[in-house]
């Protein structure tokens, strides 16, 4: 998948969240979870994130319909509804769902704490 011209959507195609995910993790929170983000900006999906968006959150969902439990799912969906509408109320959803079932995971709870759950 290095061969790809979007690796992140490489793995996200085939089931691959984790490996998804890793591809995010040398980037800072407020980074990933940014309109400019580099994980989009000046990438071949650059000008196509309401179609990235869309395929993320419909991919992750599907997984997580099978795999409840998979927190890169959880990680990605929330990113790829934050390309879609940065106010959503699903990203701190999602992004609480992956630091409760990855705990010792600290990119799972930095991005809770920057999304906290409206209480």
């Amino acid at each position: 998948m290095q061969d790809s011209p979007y690796p992140l959507l490489s793995n996200v195609f085939y089931g691959d969240y984790a490996a998804a995910v890793d591809l995010m993790r040398g980037l800072p929170v407020e980074q990933i979870f940014a309109p400019d983000t580099p994980l989009v900006v000046e990438t071949v999906a650059d000008g196509w994130q309401a179609e990235l968006s869309s395929y993320l959150v419909q991919s992750a969902t599907a997984a997580l319909d099978v795999m409840p439990h998979l927190a890169p799912a959880y990680f990605v969906r929330a990113w790829g509804e934050f390309l879609e509408d940065p106010a959503s109320p699903q990203i701190a959803d999602d992004l609480a769902a992956a630091a409760q079932l990855a705990p010792t995971d600290p990119l799972y709870a930095a991005a809770a704490q920057a999304f906290p759950l409206a209480r």
